[in-house]
Order: C-alpha cells, then structure tokens, then sequence
C-alpha cells in the first residue's frame, strides 16, 4: 500500500506484505481522518504526540495502537476488525462505538489504559457481542486501578464480577493472569503482539 505523508513525514509506510501498514512518527499530533478502504492490518507504536485517530477502514481485521501516551480520542469504523490492541494508551478516554463498528471484534487489549473505566467497559462488552478475550490490566476499569476511596473500590470489583459473567469471555484483569497467558503463548509457539489471541484461551 503507497505511503501518504503529513506534516512532512511518512504517515502510512510500505510492508512487504500487500495490505499491511506500520506507523511511526514521533511528529505526528491530531491525525487527519483517513480513509483506508483495502488495508488488512495496521500497526502505530510510540507515536509520542498522536493525540487523536480517525480512521475508517472497512477491510481492516487486526489494528495496533500501541505505547502512545497522549492519545485521548480513537474514532474508528471497521465493521471486519477482529482484534484490536490499545495497549498503554494511557490518557486514551474518548472512544466512540459506532453501529456500524466493532461488531465481530473477539480480542481487545485495554492493557495501561487509564482513562477507560468500567462503565466503559460495561458497554463496550454490550456492543461487541462476538468479544471473546478482553483484556484490562493496569486500564481504569481493573481491580488494580488506582481508585482512592474504598466505596469507590467495591464498586469497580462489582463491575468487573458482571464484566466476567459474561458467557465465552475470557477477562484479563491482573498482572498474574496476564503472564499466565503470556506463558501459555509460548508453550504453544504462538507470535504474536504482546497479547495471546483468543483461540487460545480454551487449550
């Protein structure tokens, strides 16, 4: 896929495999909204400044927005993405949830992301009803969260308890059962980005 180019840098790089693209860019700061009608895969990884991302890619399955400590604001429409990795997206607080998106996506990583709390993730859960592997170690809505009021505490365990009676879902809340997975990733050889894909969770 051609690279396209803002504020003098590369915005969508090349990848030897057609349909795939990788961001970074330390220049980057509210990303222009992007069409991106046949790319598969995108990854952006420490892109310092990004702030915000508007994306619609109706072909996209697998998108990773990695390590970018200022984004607050994700806008995206991608009706065929099925795992989406947010991980240390630690300011990231506005995310929309179109109809037309998320549907079908069955592996989320909230890993780090602070700004997203468990009503959040109470209604994320609702919309994408094929999700079957959500992760939310360190994120806003987990035990782990740094709430200062006890009241506030019991109400954050009492959402994650009806986040994880939900059936087929495979909640990731702590550290120990993150590197649980991890560990049971490399047992079975498995590559992949920092997180296990969910047809693991049943081996």
């Amino acid at each position: 896929s051609p690279g396209r180019s803002w504020q003098g840098q590369s915005l969508l790089s090349s990848s030897p495999r057609a349909g795939n693209s990788l961001v970074r860019s330390d220049s980057i700061g509210r990303m222009p909204r992007l069409d991106l009608k046949r790319l598969v895969r995108l990854e952006i990884t420490r892109c310092e400044n990004l702030e915000s991302a508007y994306l619609n890619a109706p072909c996209l399955v697998r998108l990773d927005i990695r390590h970018c400590p200022c984004l607050t604001t994700l806008d995206l429409i991608a009706p065929k993405l099925t795992t989406l990795d947010l991980s240390e997206c630690v300011c990231l607080n506005k995310f929309p949830l179109h109809d037309e998106s998320l549907r079908g996506l069955r592996v989320l990583n909230l890993n780090g992301c602070k700004g997203l709390n468990e009503a959040f993730c109470s209604r994320l859960v609702n919309h994408c009803r094929a999700l079957r592997q959500l992760h939310i170690w360190g994120s806003g809505a987990s035990e782990k969260a740094s709430n200062t009021r006890h009241r506030q505490k019991v109400k954050t365990k009492a959402g994650l308890a009806k986040l994880g009676a939900r059936p087929k879902l495979n909640l990731i809340s702590t550290k120990k059962e993150y590197k649980t997975l991890q560990a049971k990733r490399e047992e079975v050889g498995e590559r992949s980005c920092g997180f296990v894909e969910e047809g693991l969770q049943d081996g």
